[in-house]
Parts: C-alpha cells; structure tokens; sequence
C-alpha cells in the first residue's frame, strides 16, 4: 500500500511492469480493490504456461537491459526447467511438490539447484502469481573446504605457467608478469584478494624489506622475503606512487580461473593464504605471530590454518625427551 496525499492506492505486476492503482480514500477501499484486481489478473495468469511464463521474463530482461551473459544465465536455467517440467504445462498446476520432486531429480551442486529454483520463482513474480518455490525449505549452500597450497605445489603450478602452450604472448609481457606476480604475493604474503589489489607502491619499502597492507581489519607492516621484495621492486619499476598490481579483487579471482582452466588445476586465493598460514605453523610460528602476519583480530581464526601434519606430529614424538 503506497499513501498519496492522504490518500491510498496499491500496485501490482502486470506484464512484469510495476502498475499503480487511482486513488482511495481509506487503505481498507484500497485493500479491497487491489484483491479484486489480483483475482482478474490471476484468471488471465492461470492459463500462462511455463514457455509463455519464460518469454515474459525474456520480455522484461530486454526492457531492463541484462547483460549478454546474464540472458545466456536466464535461459540456459529456462532450458533445464523446461526439460523437466515440460514447456506446455500450466502454471498454475506447478507446486511444491513438485518442486521437491525436482529437487531429488536434479544432482547438481545446492547453489545451483538454488539459483534454477529462484529463476522459477521470478517467472511466477513477473506473471503476477505466487510462487511455489515461496516457503520450501531449500538446501543450504555449503561451503567447500579450502585447499592448503604447500610450497612444492606452488612451485610446481608456477612452472607449469611458465611451461604452459600454446601461448598467444611473450613471456616477458606486463600481464603475464602480472598474473605470476599474483600468486608469489599470495603465497609469500598470506594477503587476501582485497589486500592485494589495495596495495600501494608507496607502501612498499624496498630498504626495509617491508610493505604497508591495508588489510580487512587493521592495517599493518609485512616483512617481505629478499626474492619477493626483488620482484616487486623490478615491477615496480620508476613508479613512484598509485596502485602496486593496478588490479581489482574479481580480477584477481579471474587470474586464477583462467589459469586454472588452462592448466587443469583448482587453486584459489584463499588456497594460498591457507597454505601461508600452514607453513608458518609447521616451521613453529606461534598462534600470535600467525595473527599479526595474517591480520586476524581473534585465536581461533588463525587456529583455522594450523593443521597438524604427520611430519609435525612425529617430530614432536620424536623431540619429546630430547630436552
């Protein structure tokens, strides 16, 4: 119910357009009108099937502009929706019963079977009916477990992009320096993609052998390894101020999906800053020294990168009465 100058109307989607109604004196008389309204535009509504259903949403995509990608998202989940459905079915006779039976159907991943479950429930929000997606009990998206990179899988996924064929570009390019820059950071620095791409290159301080993060909750002071402080300063170059990669986080995960995909691999971000964290735990960094160069605020986050390895665990066997 929308006030206007006192007074009150109400809208409704028709035709997948927000329409408002005239005026009424009390929100009661425009309570009881936009009712009235509903069950007209639900007669029409319950003879949409799901392919007329499907256009309207293509219909007020082109209206709204979507991106390429997006529309090539909307109908490769109308495809999938179709193929189980049926594209001559009558909207109205879809329920949620079904939907759970759709949901045993289809084995795919819960974010997926999630995202083609919302695409249904907006044909039902366009062609102004209630959804019956509305209400069910979804499967929660579950988080998968970050992959610890340890230092001899970095050192072999970096020479498999040095190696990699065929390439469209030198080796000694400004973006293929970029995207091997990317990862030695990550792995050297422990730093999130956010970090990363905040980092400045008046920050860095090459006699020092440090560099300024402006990190996710506080800003602090990392050392850098004499072989990374190299790289960056020949990166670097005459710059003397502005942006250190000149990047932006998406980008940053984009590095790695394009590389991953070229190389058959499944590393990410997180998974070098997880593989950071580790190696500090098994060269006996303490829970303190793993929160000040990770920039945790609490123990038990950085408790998340310590893992106890068969290595560690027997050498503290082993070192038991050695002392």
């Amino acid at each position: 119910m929308v006030p206007s100058r006192d007074r009150f109307r109400y809208w409704a989607m028709v035709d997948g357009k927000r329409v408002y109604s005239e005026t009424y004196d009390t929100p009661e008389i425009a309570r009881e009108a936009r009712e009235r309204f509903v069950t007209v535009a639900g007669t029409a509504a319950a003879s949409l099937s799901l392919e007329q259903g499907m256009q309207r949403v293509r219909d007020r995509n082109a209206v709204n502009r979507r991106s390429p990608a997006t529309v090539r998202a909307y109908d490769e989940r109308f495809r999938i929706l179709a193929a189980h459905f049926g594209p001559t079915r009558m909207l109205v006779s879809i329920d949620q019963a079904d939907c759970r039976v759709y949901l045993a159907a289809r084995d795919v991943s819960a974010s997926t079977v999630i995202g083609e479950l919302r695409i249904l429930g907006r044909i039902y929000s366009v062609c102004g009916l209630e959804s019956p997606v509305r209400g069910m009990e979804l499967p929660r998206k579950r988080k998968p477990e970050s992959s610890v990179m340890h230092l001899a899988d970095y050192l072999r996924w970096r020479d498999a992009m040095l190696n990699w064929e065929p390439r469209s570009w030198d080796t000694v390019s400004k973006h293929f320096k970029r995207d091997l820059l990317i990862p030695q950071i990550a792995f050297g620095l422990g730093l999130r993609r956010s970090e990363m791409a905040r980092m400045m290159v008046k920050h860095l301080d090459a006699g020092r052998k440090t560099v300024r993060i402006i990190g996710k909750n506080d800003n602090r002071d990392m050392p850098v390894s004499t072989h990374l402080a190299a790289e960056l300063v020949e990166w670097v170059g005459g710059r003397s101020r502005g942006s250190l990669l000149h990047t932006t986080p998406k980008n940053i995960e984009e590095t790695f999906v394009r590389w991953n995909r070229r190389l058959g691999t499944k590393w990410y971000p997180h998974s070098l800053r997880h593989g950071f964290g580790t190696t500090l735990a098994e060269n006996g960094a303490g829970i303190r020294t793993i929160m000040s160069l990770m920039g945790h605020t609490t123990p038990e986050m950085a408790l998340r990168y310590v893992h106890s390895t068969d290595r560690v665990l027997r050498s503290a066997v082993e070192n038991l009465l050695e002392h």
